[in-house]
């Protein structure tokens, strides 16, 4: 099993007091054109995803679109377990239950990604920077 934390690109604005403003948020011009950059990497270092699962909100949204274009015969589904109000330990057991032969990207936020890291993996990483991803090998 193949995992890819993805912190959703730079967007527009940092901790609105609205939440749903917050929830809106889009990409920058840099953040699209430096995560494409990043995208192209990891296309490098990872033959394929089998599922490009993302937050609901549209910065993460739009990070998996860009990702998409590179691995686009992956699925793509929202999840709720990367959700801002959702506790970590629910992706940790969520991941427990997939499928081991596979490859998964999730996208989402800081410090929620970290938290799930260390929950599957019990060490510490450092925080993901904006747009920037962490791959995690389990070999059976």
């Amino acid at each position: 099993m193949k995992l890819i934390f993805i912190r959703h690109a730079v967007a527009k604005g940092h901790h609105l007091e609205d939440e749903q403003a917050d929830f809106m948020r889009k990409l920058t011009k840099e953040g699209k054109k430096a995560f494409k950059q990043r995208a192209n990497k990891l296309q490098l270092e990872c033959e394929h995803i089998d599922v490009i699962f993302s937050s609901a909100l549209l910065r993460s949204i739009k990070t998996a679109s860009i990702l998409y274009k590179n691995f686009n015969s992956a699925d793509l589904e929202f999840l709720s377990e990367l959700d801002l109000l959702n506790e970590p330990e629910h992706l940790v057991e969520f991941i427990k239950n997939l499928p081991r032969n596979k490859t998964y990207a999730f996208i989402g936020h800081e410090p929620h990604l970290n938290q799930a890291i260390f929950g599957l993996t019990s060490k510490k990483y450092q925080l993901l920077k904006k747009g920037h991803y962490a791959i995690i090998e389990f070999i059976p």
